[in-house]
């Protein structure tokens, strides 16, 4: 009898507990006034449909009038709808108010979700809405998804286990080269000065790795793939699905972290290589996941800047990508910004080519124009007659180690490949 009486006590306790959660997430919802009036505003001047903007309209009608079934169906509608006009161009030419509305409706089959069922049996799915809504829509009302998935996450079932690799070693500690040839080594720098690195690094337009910088942070004890999948291994994020992008096989899949490190990183069940390969590249996973954002801190080298850019804001103006990838290549290519790529776990293998070597590189003649036709480090030195002088007399090559971090000037040209299960943060301004 007591038994029984505990059992019922503790499911009280959890519905108390669900109850109290989805209340929470609900007070998050701004009032109806405030909700017709950012859709008022977002649809302005705006080749938006009177048949969407009534749709719109219906929908911040009905969630603010607990109506779940009918918010379901009108978010879920809006979301199709808004997917087209999402990919039917070029991601740069869509309109914000897509963006805008995206998350929106995002925001009201989340909430619907969690009001028609007991929330628990749709928790995976809300959580995947919620993100659907962070990575291809635009924050609104205070980032009012990422306060969700921030409730939604301390209620997510456990994921199981992932059986942790041995992180480094993949390969052997040194590279051959390919041709025999000694590149010439990178500056390495320990703690330079900011005014040294200026001087040395940005003004000479020279790169170098810097060391002793980053010893301290929380992500050099934390970061393996346990701890990836207990504190993202619901969310969804974008992975390049092949070698490299300019493969014609390549391209882009959205899949769990869970699912990323199972399929892409870790062996296949019966050994040998993953069953897939995959990049979760150049993604700004911390914006994504807060939580990981702690383990890391902005180098003071990203404050300096150029005299055009006064009134720079490092919070504002730097770009903070995540890179996990393992046995995957980017081609030689060049970035328009600064760069400092911080290499926290594995090693890379990096060849660098200043600017003036770019005819020699045979820059690609379509949208990538910034990335090279050579595989540098299997070169077609027929179809390419340019390029062996010019690896020859002015390629650096280096392995970037664990707490080691490499600027990269603008314009320099870059080839990258990972030599191990490998996680690296980089920091463009």
């Amino acid at each position: 009898m007591e038994a029984s009486s505990n059992k019922t006590r503790l499911e009280n306790l959890g519905n108390l507990e669900k109850m109290l959660t989805w209340s929470d997430c609900h007070q998050l919802v701004p009032p109806q006034k405030e909700l017709l009036a950012f859709v008022d505003r977002i649809t302005c001047n705006k080749n938006v449909t009177r048949g969407l903007i009534v749709l719109l309209q219906q929908a911040c009608t009905s969630i603010s009038c607990m109506e779940y079934e009918q918010t379901f169906n009108v978010g879920n509608e809006l979301m199709n709808f808004t997917w087209e006009m999402l990919n039917c161009g070029h991601w740069k030419d869509v309109d914000c108010c897509w963006l805008q509305i995206y998350s929106l409706a995002s925001l009201f089959k989340a909430i619907s979700l969690m009001k028609m069922t007991d929330g628990r049996s749709k928790i995976e799915e809300i959580c995947r809405v919620c993100d659907m809504g962070v990575l291809m829509g635009a924050p609104i009302f205070d980032d009012i998804l990422n306060q969700l998935l921030k409730i939604i996450q301390q209620n997510l079932p456990q994921i199981p286990n992932v059986v942790e690799e041995k992180m480094a070693g993949d390969c052997p500690p040194t590279h051959d080269a390919g041709d025999g040839e000694v590149r010439k080594s990178v500056n390495y720098l320990t703690c330079p000065s900011m005014q040294t690195f200026k001087y040395s690094c940005m003004d000479a337009v020279e790169p170098a790795v810097i060391r002793g910088c980053v010893d301290h942070w929380p992500a050099f004890k934390k970061w393996n793939l346990q701890y990836m999948n207990e504190m993202a291994g619901h969310r969804t994020v974008p992975v390049e699905v092949g070698s490299k992008y300019t493969d014609d096989d390549w391209g882009q899949k959205l899949m769990t972290i869970n699912q990323f490190i199972r399929e892409c990183v870790l062996p296949a069940p019966h050994g040998g290589k993953p069953l897939k390969q995959g990049y979760l590249a150049q993604h700004q996973l911390f914006d994504q996941i807060p939580e990981l954002r702690s383990d890391i801190d902005i180098p003071d080298y990203c404050c300096i800047t150029t005299a055009e850019e006064d009134g720079f804001d490092v919070d504002e103006n730097v770009d903070i990508n995540a890179w996990l990838p393992k046995g995957t290549v980017s081609p030689c290519h060049h970035d328009p910004k600064h760069n400092l790529l911080v290499q926290v776990v594995g090693r890379k293998l990096i060849r660098l080519y200043p600017s003036s070597c770019s005819p020699s590189l045979y820059p690609r003649e379509d949208l990538i124009n910034n990335t090279s036709q050579v595989d540098v480090e299997n070169p077609d030195h027929q179809q390419f007659p340019l390029f062996h002088q010019a690896d020859q007399l002015h390629c650096k090559q280096l392995i970037l180690q664990p707490g080691e971090m490499l600027y990269i000037p603008p314009k320099y040209w870059h080839y990258i490949r990972s030599l191990d299960t490998s996680f690296s943060v980089s920091f463009w301004w």
